[in-house]
């Protein structure tokens, strides 16, 4: 137990550290990670407590994540990284998954409801990020691409096709459409 005994105890206090020291290959001693406990809020009946961890990052002292009463902030450039098939959940059921399995990037939404994105706009891109697919745009056109080629796309009057229009049906020759 790691207990700070302040006559005044206010918040951003320090509670203690844990630290995980080490030799370089200099010989010189190096605290690699550490652990701290930080008050966030020190008042009676609200308090909050903070968790802070750090590693060495190119030499030098980096806080990598934050945890406090209401989130996990991932920083200075630590990122979340999960093997192949390793999932984030999310919902009281999990009704969520974002998972990749190997193969394929998934996006699984097996609760009730639909899955929602909301935007003001939506760009689908190819995986190098180079040639659109899709676009939408709030208040606007809808866009869709071959290729990197826009072929259709939706107007105040209607729709409009960029190229020519095949019908593989007889059925639908001279109709209006």
């Amino acid at each position: 137990k790691l207990y700070r005994d302040s006559s005044s105890p206010a918040d951003s206090d320090y509670l203690g550290q844990i630290k995980f020291a080490g030799e370089s290959d200099t010989g010189a001693e190096r605290n690699y990670a550490k652990i701290t406990g930080k008050i966030s809020d020190a008042s009676n009946g609200t308090e909050d407590g903070i968790i802070e961890i750090a590693h060495i990052k190119a030499g030098s002292q980096n806080i990598s994540a934050r945890w406090t009463s209401t989130e996990l902030h991932l920083l200075n450039g630590t990122e979340l990284s999960l093997d192949d098939d390793q999932k984030i959940y999310l919902g009281t059921g999990d009704d969520l998954e974002i998972y990749h399995d190997g193969s394929h990037s998934r996006i699984v939404d097996s609760g009730t409801g639909h899955l929602i994105i909301q935007t003001s706009e939506l760009d689908l891109m190819n995986a190098a990020g180079s040639e659109d697919m899709l676009k939408a745009t709030q208040n606007g056109a809808v866009e869709i691409y071959y290729d990197n080629s826009k072929k259709f796309e939706t107007t105040s009057y209607g729709a409009q096709f960029t190229d020519n229009v095949k019908f593989d049906n007889p059925d639908t020759a001279g109709r209006d459409l």
